[in-house]
């Protein structure tokens, strides 16, 4: 009778757990494969390289899309990667579902790793699977427990940022070749054109207004990107505008309403999709005026990881007659107010060369005292190298300010003052620096004046004599 009685309690528990393993089953069916006989070679043997232990069995979707697209599903019930191809096989996106969002994951101000040490697993994975790709830097990010690297590259002057696991698997990629923000893939699905960043010939990039309430496929309904506020203590007009990557972006005045009177206030700043503040002088110059965003392509660079080589301003520029087709600069505005005073430059003409000349935030553009005791303070060995010369509008400001924070507390932290660092053969090599550049003649007080509150003996007569036997190079003005 016992063992009867444990027969039927060991039967029960046999059909709840039958139970449980059909329910299971059927809320989660079996993964079908699709068939491998209409997969182009060329595409399994790059899901070879791509996907880690790859099996053809977990292909479990392929199809192609109306635009031509061919869309790629490969994977089982613990992981999903989708792919996307043109029609030439190409790769426009690849996305896992195991990682999401890692774009905004990676930080943008970390330090950026030559692309010299990416490991050589990552490495071969890049150029077997992007041989076409130029391989420039990398940084990289432990997510979910795993090392990614993104890897900057240039795929015919695109910029692509490939992530890749520290087992050589591809994790995320997004090909947008017409640099207007949005994937190519994206864009083909949207029915815009994937090689146009401008669909609908708006003058605003497809990325731009799709983000801001525009139609990126009718030129009759654009982006809501431009703010306006006046702030009337500082007596300037702020103007705050939604940029893009990719695009250059200016405001444009219209005093008489005619099509073809627009012309710009000041210089074009390069978007790198966040707002950007224009602050120009009001004096009721807004009162009788249209303001409009103007959108250019942003210049390209000739040298990859260098700055962009100087550029002689436009003929088209929005200042006094006599001046158009020069390089101007802040000395030209220092002479345009002595003219003024003189009446022979009128207030309209002086704020027209101020706002060329002066274009957005940060110090006089010219070797006078701010900039040369920014230069004073990398020679002397008290600001971090390169960030003298970086310009204010740029985001790398930023990056300097976070890193010259954490320089800061590395030094309280080993205890290492000011005086430790500012020695003589600094004080002489910022003196050097000064005269090679033709910098202010501030810096022949204010270097003896350092100089005396650490205790060094270094008056004006050391620093003429630097001054004497150092070469001048060039005219910063």
């Amino acid at each position: 009778m016992k063992a009867w009685h444990e027969a039927k309690t060991y039967f029960r528990k046999l059909i709840v757990i039958l139970t449980i393993l059909l329910s299971v089953s059927y809320a989660f069916p079996p993964v079908m494969a699709a068939p491998n006989e209409g997969i182009p070679r060329v595409i399994q043997d790059f899901l070879e390289g791509a996907v880690l232990e790859f099996k053809t069995d977990q292909i479990r979707s392929y199809d192609s899309h109306p635009s031509g697209m061919i869309c790629l599903e490969y994977g089982n019930r613990h992981r999903n990667i989708k792919f996307k191809f043109d029609d030439q096989f190409k790769l426009l996106e690849c996305k896992n579902s195991f990682y999401d969002e890692l774009e905004d994951s990676f930080d943008l101000f970390q330090d950026i790793i030559p692309i010299s040490q990416l490991p050589p697993k990552v490495s071969n994975t890049i150029r077997k699977l992007f041989p076409e790709i130029e391989l420039i830097n990398y940084i990289n990010l432990d997510k979910n427990g795993s090392h990614l690297y993104q890897v900057h590259g240039l795929d015919k002057d695109v910029s692509v940022y490939p992530i890749i696991s520290k087992f050589g698997e591809l994790i995320q990629f997004s090909l947008d070749r017409d640099g207007d923000g949005l994937g190519d893939a994206y864009e083909l699905v949207c029915g815009f054109d994937h090689l146009d960043s401008d669909s609908d010939s708006d003058g605003f990039p497809d990325g731009l207004e799709h983000a801001n309430k525009g139609d990126a496929n009718n030129p009759n309904i654009g982006p809501k990107i431009l703010k306006m506020n006046h702030d009337a203590e500082a007596g300037v007009m702020v103007i705050t505008v939604k940029t893009c990557k990719g695009k250059a972006f200016l405001i444009e005045a219209n005093s008489t309403g005619e099509k073809d009177k627009w012309h710009p206030l000041g210089e074009a700043v390069v978007g790198n999709g966040e707002e950007f503040e224009f602050n120009i002088p009001d004096s009721d110059f807004f009162s009788n005026v249209m303001v409009r965003v103007g959108i250019e392509n942003a210049p390209k660079q000739g040298v990859r990881n260098s700055p962009d080589k100087p550029r002689r301003k436009s003929n088209r520029s929005n200042v006094p007659t006599h001046l158009k087709g020069k390089e101007i600069s802040v000395v030209d505005v220092f002479e345009g107010v002595g003219k003024y005073t003189s009446k022979k430059m009128t207030a309209h003409a002086l704020k027209k060369l101020e706002l060329k000349a002066c274009p957005s935030a940060g110090a006089c553009g010219g070797q006078f005292t701010a900039n040369t005791m920014a230069c004073v303070s990398e020679a002397i060995g008290l600001a971090l190298p390169y960030s003298a010369g970086t310009p204010a509008p740029y985001k790398e400001r930023h990056k300097y300010a976070i890193q010259s924070g954490k320089a800061v507390m590395k030094l309280l932290e080993k205890n290492i003052r000011p005086r430790d660092i500012v020695t003589r053969k600094s004080l002489e090599n910022a003196a050097t620096i000064v005269a090679a550049t033709g910098g202010s003649t501030n810096a022949g007080l204010h270097l003896p004046a350092i100089a005396n509150e650490i205790g060094i003996k270094f008056d004006l007569m050391d620093v003429a004599k630097i001054f004497k036997r150092t070469p001048y190079l060039a005219d910063l003005k």
